[in-house]
């Protein structure tokens, strides 16, 4: 995000935010809600089986693959996907907490894959 804002400027940003937040919705917004909680970051909480959850993220990733706006061409989102029956979680913000690990996770794999230093 601060890359976009840096070099193609906060309406470029803001478009980004949107296409996320659009794209959360087409793909979760009729099994929960999608939120954002600040900035460039969201939370959706949907009702689904474990089953269901795979074939939505794929879903997911497919609909985030095919974006492209004016501005920005293309868009990468980091997730940290939990699942409430995985342990008996003590409280929402231990909940929170692992989705916030796990999306640190892939962003650092993504990065990895794509050759880059994410702190640049």
């Amino acid at each position: 995000m601060k890359g976009i804002n840096d070099t193609l400027g906060h309406n470029a940003g803001d478009e980004l935010i949107q296409g996320a937040a659009e794209c959360m919705k087409q793909c979760f917004g009729s099994y929960g809600r999608v939120y954002r909680i600040g900035g460039d970051e969201f939370v959706s909480i949907i009702f689904v089986d474990e089953s269901e959850l795979k074939k939505i993220r794929k879903d997911f990733d497919e609909v985030i693959s095919h974006w492209s706006g004016s501005m920005v061409n293309k868009i990468s989102i980091s997730c940290g996907y939990v699942y409430s029956r995985e342990k008996n979680w003590k409280s929402f913000e231990e909940i929170a907490n692992e989705a916030d690990l796990r999306m640190y996770e892939a962003k650092e794999k993504y990065y990895s894959v794509e050759g880059r230093d994410r702190r640049r």
